[in-house]
């Protein structure tokens, strides 16, 4: 038997058999759809590569703002509020305080 009669099958089943109160039955076309549309492996493993791509351009760019506001705050030019408003990053992440 091939997928399609397969899935036709079995929403069928489930249909004469009131499953979860009639949903296959008001949603025939939709259930079969989705059970014949194939998982694309490769689209997305390439999904999943550009997430993780854009997730390092972020943490890069980050990382680099730390990087200069460290450098602008030891400059002494600026206050911390200035930097932080300057680069949109937090103080925290650029000002360490060491505890007595």
């Amino acid at each position: 038997m091939n997928i399609k009669d397969a899935v036709d099958e079995a929403v069928n089943w489930a249909i004469k058999e009131n499953l979860l109160d009639g949903f296959f039955k008001e949603h025939k076309a939709e259930v079969t759809t989705v059970c014949l549309t194939e998982f694309d492996k490769d689209l997305y493993d390439k999904n999943r590569r550009k997430e993780g791509y854009d997730e390092g351009i972020v943490d890069g760019a980050y990382t680099k703002a730390v990087e200069a506001a460290k450098k602008l705050l030891e400059d002494g030019r600026y206050t911390t509020q200035e930097i932080s408003e300057l680069l949109n990053i937090p103080i925290e992440s650029f000002v360490t305080t060491t505890a007595c």
